[in-house]
């Protein structure tokens, strides 16, 4: 799966292509806090999601 992460392009479909390859071998787990679902896809993003939390 790593060289799948490495390759991750917006053109392809990004993370959600892989989701859908790997999907028979995914395990869930449920998570209390829902910073986990933060989309974060840019450092500006990631800078601001940073900002919000703290």
């Amino acid at each position: 799966m790593r060289s799948h992460l490495q390759n991750i392009r917006e053109e392809t479909f990004g993370l959600r292509q892989i989701i859908k390859e790997f999907y028979p071998v995914i395990h869930h787990v449920k998570f209390e806090n829902s910073a986990v679902l933060l989309d974060i896809n840019t450092p500006e993003i990631y800078q601001e999601q940073l900002h919000n939390i703290g």
